[in-house]
C-alpha cells in the first residue's frame, strides 16, 4: 500500500518543475556511467590487443568531445609504452641522451660497478646521476666527478679518443683533485701510445694541481714515478733496445677510494677556484712564507710559463737563461698553486708543464726544449742526465716506495745505455743487495755478470752467476745463467771445463730449447778442443732436438758436423751434413766456403762428376781474388785427379796471369807444381818449389810446399835436403793427416840415408826413444826390411 502511494506521489512530482530538472540529471549520470563503462572496456582491449592500438588520430575526435582532463588521458594512452629493458639497451655511451624522466639511481651501486670494473654497466649508472645533478648549479664539482668517472670507463672499454675528449674537458675544472687525476690518467694514456714527453708534461700538470690541495696525497709518487719512468722510456727509444724489465702494475690509490657523499663534496671542493682565471685576466701572486726559509707561495691563473718562471727567478734573485725555447712556448700559459715550494721544484714543475726541461744550479736556472736541439745524441744525452736525476729525487722523496727496486734497475740500466758500464754494475750491485726479494734482483746480478764479461773480468762474472744460481734456483732464466756461465769460461780460454758445463746443462730438466743450446755450445767446444768424436756427438744430437730450427745455427751446426765427420774420415756422413747445411739457406760468407768443402769431399771421393757439379755452383757467385783462386785450383785438382793434367796446368796458368797478390800467386804456384809432379817433370816442380817456399808463413800453404819439395828430394835422392825441409814442419801445430804424410817421407829419406833407427822413429811418429823401446825394435826391423826389400 505504501509502494503504491510513494510510486503515485513520484508520478505527481514528475510533473512539476522540480521532478522534470532531477530527471534530467539522473539521465547524465546515467549516460556518463554508460560511457565511462565503454572507455573502461576500450582500455583493457587495447592493453590485452584485443583490438588495435589507438593513435593522435583515433583518438583526437573522441578526445574533442570530452573534458580537458579526459583528453589528457587519452593522450598519455596513445603514447606507445617503453619496456625497462628497452631503455637499458639505448647507447651507454652517449652521456647527452638522458632519459625523458629523473630515475633515481644509487651513487653507491655506481661506485660498485666501477670498482668492480664492469664499466659498461656503470657509464649509464653515472650518466643517469650526470642527469640528476646538473639542474642545481650547487653540484658543478660533483658533475666533474661524475664525468671523470664516465671517462675512467671509457679507458677501462678502449674507448681511449672519447675518454680523452672528456678529460680535456676537465682540465678547467674549478676543483684541483679533479683536475689533477684528469691530467693523470691522460698521461698514462700518453705514455701507453709511447708519446712520453707529452706524459711527462701531463704527470707535471697533475703536480701542479695538487699544490692548491691542503694536504699531500699519494698520488704525487705516482706522478713523479711517471715521469722518470717516461724518461727512461724515450731515453730507451733512442737507443733502439728492446728487451727491458716489466713495470710494476698499477699501483695508483684512487683519491676517492671509500670516501662517504659528504667527504666527496669535501675534497672535491679543497681549493676551489684557486687556479681559475680570475675576473680582470691572468693573476700571478708570489710571496715568501713566513719561517721557512727558502720556501716560497705562489699562485698562477692562467700566466704564461715564461713570465712565471722570469718573475719568480727575479723575486728569489736568481739568474734565468732559455736555451734553444721557442717563444710560443714560452707564451704557453699555466695555472698552478703551492703553498711552500722550493726554487728548484717550481722550476722544475713549471717548465715540466710545457714540455721544457729545467737544470737548477746554485743561483742560475738553464731551460731546454729537448726537441728543439740540434742532434739526435745531443738530446739522448740531455734526456738521459735528466731521466737520472729524476729518479734520484724520486728516491729521495719516496724512500719506502714499493717501486724503488725497479726505479733502480732503470736507473742502471739508463747508465748501461750511456756506456758507463761501471756506474751500472754499482747500480745493480746495489739493487741485489738492498732488495734481495724483489722480482728484479736476479736480473740485476745476471746484467751485472753480462757487464763483467764484457770488460774481461770472468771471475767476477762466474762469482754473480753463482750467487745468482743458490739464492734464485726457481729464476725463470737459469737456463741463460749455465749458458752465459759456460760462455765466461770459453771467453777465460778454458775450453774443456766450458764444455762439461754445457753437457750439465743439456742434462738439466729444462725447455727443449735450452738443452738444444746447449748441446750445441758443448759440440762447438769439443771442435775447438780438436775432439771430434765428441763434437759429432754433440752437433748431432742438437740437429735432432730441433723444432724450429734457427738458420744461422742450423747451418752452422750442420757444417761444423760435416767437418768434424771429414776429420774422422767419414766422409759420406761428412757430405751429407753439408748438404742438409745447404738447406738452411746459408749467406755468401758461409756458402761459398761450404760448397768448396763439399768439392774436396768429393774428390777425397773419386766422386769427380759431383765435384764439377758442386764447384760450378760458384759460377753463380761474385767471387773475390781470393775465392776466384780457391775455386781454380779446386777444378785443377779435379781434372788432375781425373789424368786431364794439361787442361789443369792451363786453368791455373790463366789464372796466374790474372792475380797480382803475391801469397795467391803462390798458392797458385804450389797447384802447378803438383801437375809438374803429377806429369813427371820433377826437375821443373823442384825449382818452382824452391822458388815459392820462401814467399810463404807458416800454415798449410807452407807445409803443403814442403811436402811436395820433399818428395821431390827423395825422387832426386837428397835425402839431406828433404830432411832439412820437413824437421821444422814437426815442430809446427799441424794437422793429424799433414803429420802423418810428413813422418811417412821422413821415414823415406831417413831409409836412403840407411839410418835406419831414425826412420823407425819416423814411421812410428815416436819422440821419448827411452820409454818404447821395444815399438822402436820393432819399427827398427821393419824399416832395416823395407830397406833390403828396396
Amino acid at each position: 500500500m505504501r509502494n503504491m502511494t510513494t510510486e503515485a506521489s513520484e508520478k505527481q512530482e514528475a510533473g512539476t518543475p522540480t521532478g522534470r530538472r532531477r530527471s534530467r540529471k539522473m539521465l547524465m549520470l546515467q549516460g556518463l556511467l554508460v560511457l565511462n563503462t565503454v572507455l573502461v572496456v576500450l582500455v583493457v582491449a587495447v592493453m590485452l590487443g584485443v583490438i588495435p592500438k589507438p593513435t593522435f588520430r583515433t583518438v583526437e575526435p573522441l578526445a574533442q568531445s570530452l573534458s580537458p582532463r579526459q583528453a589528457s588521458a587519452y593522450q598519455v594512452l596513445a603514447q606507445p609504452v617503453v619496456k625497462p629493458e628497452a631503455r637499458e639497451k639505448k647507447n651507454v655511451g652517449d652521456s647527452d641522451l638522458m632519459p625523458a624522466r629523473p630515475r633515481v639511481v644509487s651513487w653507491a651501486k655506481a661506485e660498485k660497478l666501477w670498482r668492480g670494473k664492469d664499466f659498461a654497466a656503470a657509464i649509464p649508472l653515472f650518466s643517469q646521476l650526470l642527469a640528476n645533478a646538473k639542474p642545481n648549479p650547487a653540484n658543478e664539482l660533483v658533475c666533474d666527478y661524475f664525468l671523470l668517472r664516465i671517462a675512467q670507463c671509457r679507458i677501462g672499454l678502449s674507448q681511449i679518443d672519447q675518454a680523452k675528449a672528456q678529460l680535456a674537458n676537465l682540465d678547467a675544472s674549478a676543483s684541483p683533485i679533479i683536475r689533477a687525476v684528469s691530467s693523470f690518467e691522460q698521461a698514462r694514456l700518453d705514455l701507453a701510445e709511447g708519446k712520453y714527453l707529452d706524459a711527462r708534461k701531463y704527470a707535471y700538470r697533475s703536480i701542479a694541481a695538487m699544490g692548491a690541495m691542503e694536504r699531500p696525497l699519494p698520488l704525487q709518487s705516482d706522478c713523479h714515478f711517471l715521469i722518470a719512468r717516461a724518461l727512461t722510456s724515450k731515453v730507451r727509444s733512442l737507443k733502439t733496445v728492446d728487451r727491458f724489465i716489466r713495470w710494476p702494475g698499477n699501483l695508483t690509490k684512487d683519491p676517492f677510494a671509500g670516501l662517504g657523499k659528504a667527504e666527496l663534496r669535501g675534497i672535491l671542493a679543497e681549493g676551489k677556484g684557486l687556479m681559475n682565471p680570475a675576473a680582470l685576466g691572468p693573476e700571478l701572486k708570489i710571496s715568501k712564507v713566513p719561517g721557512q726559509p727558502g720556501r716560497w707561495a705562489i699562485t698562477a691563473s692562467h700566466v704564461s710559463a715564461g713570465e712565471v718562471l722570469n718573475q719568480f727567478c727575479d723575486k728569489a734573485g736568481l739568474e734565468i737563461s732559455w736555451v734553444n725555447v721557442d717563444p710560443k712556448v714560452r707564451r704557453r700559459p699555466i695555472s698552478l698553486h703551492f703553498r711552500a715550494i722550493s726554487p728548484q721544484k717550481l722550476n722544475e714543475v713549471a717548465a715540466g708543464m710545457i714540455g721544457l726541461i729545467s737544470r737548477f744550479t746554485l743561483n742560475k736556472t738553464l731551460v731546454h726544449d729537448p726537441m728543439r736541439l740540434a742532434t739526435i745524441s745531443t738530446q739522448r744525452d740531455m734526456l738521459i742526465r735528466e731521466a737520472v736525476s729524476a729518479w734520484r729525487l724520486f728516491f729521495l722523496r719516496y724512500p719506502r716506495d714499493a717501486r724503488n727496486p725497479e726505479g733502480h734497475f732503470a736507473l742502471a740500466a739508463i747508465r748501461q745505455w750511456s756506456g758507463d758500464d761501471v756506474a751500472a754494475d754499482r747500480e745493480y750491485q746495489i739493487l741485489a743487495r738492498r732488495f734481495e726479494r724483489s722480482k728484479v734482483a736476479p736480473l740485476a746480478l745476471l746484467r751485472c755478470a753480462k757487464i763483467k764479461m764484457s770488460m774481461m773480468n770472468y771471475p767476477g762474472a762466474r762469482k754473480d752467476m753463482m750467487d745468482l744460481l743458490d739464492l734464485y734456483p726457481d729464476h725463470p732464466g737459469v737456463a741463460e745463467v749455465y749458458l752465459l756461465l759456460g760462455e765466461s769460461l770459453e771467453a777465460a780460454g778454458q775450453i774443456a771445463r766450458a764444455a762439461k758445463a754445457h753437457e750439465n746443462l743439456s742434462h738439466r730438466n729444462l725447455s727443449a730449447s735450452s738443452r738444444a743450446e746447449a748441446a750445441l755450445r758443448a759440440g762447438r767446444c769439443y771442435f775447438r778442443l780438436k775432439d771430434y768424436k765428441k763434437a759429432s756427438k754433440w752437433l748431432a744430437r742438437y740437429v735432432a732436438m730441433l723444432d724450429e730450427p734457427n738458420p744461422r745455427e742450423y747451418v752452422e751446426a750442420y757444417f761444423m758436423l760435416g767437418k768434424s765427420q771429414a776429420r774422422r774420415g767419414n766422409l759420406k756422413v761428412a757430405t751429407q751434413a753439408y748438404r742438409r747445411g745447404f738447406l738452411g739457406r746459408p749467406g755468401a760468407e758461409v756458402r761459398i766456403p761450404a760448397i768448396c768443402e763439399l768439392t774436396r769431399l768429393y774428390i777425397q771421393q773419386e766422386n769427380f762428376v759431383e765435384a764439377i757439379k758442386v764447384l760450378a755452383l760458384l759460377s753463380r757467385e761474385k767471387l773475390s781474388a781470393q775465392q776466384s783462386c780457391r775455386k781454380a785450383i779446386l777444378a785443377a785438382e779435379i781434372h788432375r785427379s781425373m789424368g786431364l793434367v794439361d787442361k789443369a796446368r792451363s786453368i791455373l796458368r790463366l789464372e796466374l796471369g790474372a792475380v797480382g797478390d803475391k801469397k795467391l800467386r803462390s798458392k797458385i804456384g804450389i797447384g802447378l807444381a803438383k801437375c809438374h809432379i803429377a806429369s813427371g817433370d820433377y826437375v821443373s816442380a823442384r825449382n818452382l818449389l824452391m822458388e815459392i817456399l820462401p814467399n810463404l808463413r807458416p800454415g798449410p800453404d807452407l807445409w803443403d810446399a814442403s811436402l811436395q819439395l820433399a818428395n821431390v828430394c827423395v825422387k832426386f835422392n837428397l835425402p839431406d835436403q828433404a830432411i832439412s825441409v820437413l824437421k821444422p814442419i814437426l815442430k809446427s801445430q799441424c794437422s793429424a793427416e799433414i803429420r802423418r804424410q810428413i813422418t811417412n817421407a821422413l821415414g823415406e829419406a831417413y831409409l836412403l840415408k840407411k839410418q835406419y833407427n831414425k826412420a823407425a822413429l819416423a814411421f812410428a811418429d815416436i819422440k821419448d826413444q827411452d820409454k818404447t823401446p821395444t815399438v822402436i825394435n820393432d819399427a827398427r826391423a821393419n824399416a832395416e826390411q823395407t830397406g833390403e826389400n828396396k
